[in-house]
């Protein structure tokens, strides 16, 4: 399984900045227009609070529903980077295990050929130095 297809690219911050300019000034525009349009609209006072709290419950309404929205999807990556976590860990354990097993047969070939090729008292020739 390639690593690539486990890793997600994730955006620095600042590439989620001023992306949308036009979409901002259209609902500020619409905020302030529905602000002055409630200022100079002939209505009398408990038409206004009823049309102010009819608003409010929907935006309440709209704010619970992206709100719901953002849960869900900080779940779903919530479990990404779980799962993401996890494959990593196994491999690094893998990896770590494959290496000490290979350390050790390394060592042990080693040890097995210094053993082979120490001298014993029958290849030693003994060579008498004189003064």
């Amino acid at each position: 399984m390639s690593d690539d297809k486990n890793r997600m690219d994730v955006a620095p911050a600042h590439d989620h900045e001023n992306k949308h300019p036009f979409a901002l000034g259209v609902l500020t525009g619409a905020a302030i227009g529905a602000g002055v349009a409630l200022l100079f609209t002939p209505r009398t006072g408990a038409q206004m609070r009823h049309d102010i709290g009819h608003q409010w419950t929907r935006a309440k309404g709209n704010c619970s529903t992206a709100y719901n929205r953002a849960k869900g999807a900080a779940g779903h990556w919530t479990e990404r980077g779980r799962h993401a976590y996890d494959v990593t860990r196994t491999k690094v354990a893998l990896g770590a295990r494959e290496t000490r097993q290979y350390v050790r047969e390394v060592s042990d070939a080693l040890t097995r050929k210094a053993h082979k090729e120490r001298p014993t008292a029958a290849d030693v020739e003994f060579v008498v130095i004189s003064r």
